[in-house]
């Protein structure tokens, strides 16, 4: 039996870079310290993933590139897998520092 995933997060940085696909899947890079990623994301330890492709993902882009915009530290926490890209940790969730 393979042990469970474990999310990871990063802390206290800034979106670097942002990249969109034409299917809505996004890519971002954090400045942030980082806990330990999981394997299927080690190699790119600060890039994240999420889909864009619904409402709920079209909001999260958009508060993403609201607190890119205005210079905002973002903390970040992952899924702990990489479903969206398989080599980068999918978003769980974000929190805008203002």
């Amino acid at each position: 039996m393979a042990p469970a995933a474990q999310a990871s997060d990063s802390t206290g940085g800034y979106i670097t870079d942002v990249l969109i696909f034409a299917d809505g899947t996004v890519l971002f890079n954090h400045s942030g310290q980082r806990s330990a990623p999981p394997a299927c994301g080690a190699g790119l330890s600060t890039r994240w993933a999420f889909k864009a492709a619904d409402a709920a993902g079209q909001a999260r882009l958009a508060a993403l590139l609201s607190a890119a915009g205005m210079n905002k530290k973002v903390d970040i926490v992952g899924l702990g897998i990489c479903s969206v890209w398989g080599d980068t940790e999918s978003l769980n969730y974000f929190v805008v520092k203002f």
